[in-house]
């Protein structure tokens, strides 16, 4: 498990200098004695996206050619929603605001549209929006904060339901998921919520190799500022892909909102995540199969070298014995495999991935039968929960939510809190998994107490993953719409400085 505090640095003074040919003498014999300074923690933000749209003719990147008029893809409104929640304790102040475009002159700045203030803010979630928790005073650690954005479209081109937990700003990651080849979109939502300029550099791993497409170098980010980039028109006819992206200046946001059509059936809608660092074990949780779902592991191996792989499925019993079991598969260098896992039982599962190098990992959900109208989740990889984690909930009552946990590692044991808009933590229950086992925990709003807005998610014991697994129903049937967000450790504190001061002498004067 993460530790809240990890190791202290240590700066040293420099014992002589020269100066103009002559060197200072050194002070007595034996540094003088550290002094520990401490760091304030940042603030913690995350960027949640406008809904997913369709590639229409104005969007160059692609050069999509103009449809029918008379043809409508997208007959209902997408219902979306937003609610960001932090911690008790963590936060002097919640605020969100919307994210402007591409910078132009003249521009406006974007509006500050979002309702709310202090431990909760909530908006329609139409626009891009960037959400920061300031740091309470004497915190020694950054807020802890959650956040959730839902799209919830019921019929056509559009049809699924698109959840993200949004994305903290980071200098580099990877997204893991989505496709550009025929049918599919894959749009990448790259934003800059700091108060300096970014440049963000992209690679894209495919089933061939590396690309670095030379309209994915340089990508200027002013201060404030979203962009978006079809990554079919950067990186065309791929059938499986892994983005990682750079950035330097500032750090920056970023999510892939991937569409599918198979011919004119609709196939999902999901928002893909940065998924954890490239590891030697990837736990991805929240695989929940109905009557109607199938399974399929993304692995991207991000060095030079090849990595063999083998996985195993987890479910309420622990590890799923089934012919696929040990299976594994070589990934070369660079590349991105699709393995399609064998048909289980309806329930929750988790899968846990092991590779001889770092290996990259997330797991596609699709629900819905053959040539029928269907949706797709991407669950990602998570790390092990540490600190408290905020799971906000659904703030569109349409979409129901189930809290899935596996512990891959032995025993463990979380406590659930449930958490008011204004910060007031309500009931609590702990919750047990056995080892290699699979919880599911359902959120029912109706049963919560009306004030309810988020979970407080604290581990007690042992090694535990968490993910949200989150439904809703289509004009076809009924919890046929799924997306998975995964939940993230609780930021931890910055590291404590230990510094030694000079004494007389030590430097030159």
């Amino acid at each position: 498990m993460r530790r809240l505090l990890s190791g202290v640095g240590l700066v040293a003074a420099v014992a002589a200098v020269a100066v103009g040919g002559s060197v200072a003498q050194a002070g007595p014999a034996g540094p003088p004695a550290p002094r520990a300074v401490t760091v304030t923690p940042p603030p913690t933000s995350a960027v949640c996206p406008a809904p997913p749209a369709l590639v229409t003719a104005g969007d160059d990147a692609l050069g999509a050619p103009a449809t029918d008029p008379q043809f409508d893809p997208s007959p209902v409104d997408v219902d979306s929603s937003l609610r960001a929640v932090v911690a008790p304790g963590t936060s002097a102040g919640l605020t969100g605001r919307v994210l402007a475009g591409p910078a132009s002159e003249g521009a406006d700045p974007p509006a500050a549209a979002v309702e709310g203030a202090g431990p909760t803010v909530e908006s329609d979630g139409a626009a891009a929006t960037a959400v920061v928790a300031a740091p309470a005073p004497d915190e020694a650690a950054p807020p802890s904060l959650g956040a959730l954005h839902t799209a919830l479209t019921t019929a056509g081109d559009l049809r699924g339901l698109a959840a993200t937990g949004c994305a903290a700003p980071a200098s580099s990651g990877w997204l893991v998921g989505g496709a550009t080849a025929v049918g599919r979109s894959a749009r990448l939502v790259l934003a800059n919520p700091h108060a300096t300029p970014a440049s963000v550099d992209l690679t894209v791993l495919t089933a061939t190799g590396p690309v670095q497409p030379a309209a994915g170098q340089g990508v200027v980010l002013a201060p404030g500022e979203q962009r978006e980039l079809l990554l079919e028109g950067l990186v065309p006819d791929a059938d499986a892909v892994a983005v990682h992206y750079s950035a330097h200046g500032a750090r920056v946001s970023a999510l892939l909102v991937t569409t599918r059509l198979d011919g004119l059936t609709p196939s999902g809608v999901e928002v893909v995540s940065p998924a954890a660092p490239a590891a030697l074990r990837q736990v991805v949780p929240g695989l929940g199969v109905d009557g109607a779902t199938g399974l399929t592991l993304r692995l991207a191996a991000p060095g030079t070298g090849p990595v063999v792989v083998r996985w195993q499925l987890h479910g309420v019993d622990g590890p799923v014995v089934d012919p696929a079991a040990g299976a594994a598969v070589t990934v070369e260098g660079g590349t991105v495999v699709d393995v399609e896992l064998p048909a289980v039982e309806p329930g929750d599962y988790a899968l846990v991935v092991d590779g001889d190098a770092p290996v990259l990992a997330a797991v596609s959900v699709e629900r819905g039968a053959a040539e029928e109208p269907s949706d797709i989740a991407w669950a990602r990889a998570v790390g092990a929960l540490s600190g408290t984690s905020v799971v906000a909930l659904p703030a569109d009552d349409e979409v129901e939510a189930r809290l899935a946990l596996v512990a891959a590692d032995g025993t463990a044991a979380v406590e659930l809190v449930e958490l008011a808009a204004d910060g007031t933590p309500g009931s609590s229950q702990s919750v047990n998994a056995g080892a290699g086992a699979v919880v599911a925990v359902d959120v029912d709003v109706d049963e919560l107490d009306d004030a309810t807005v988020a979970l407080l998610v604290r581990p007690l014991s042992g090694s535990v993953h968490a993910a949200t697994v989150l439904t809703a129903s289509s004009d076809d049937g009924e919890d046929d719409l799924v997306s998975v967000v995964g939940t993230d450790p609780a930021p931890v504190a910055p590291d404590a400085v230990r510094i030694v001061s000079p004494r007389a002498g030590d430097w030159p004067g």
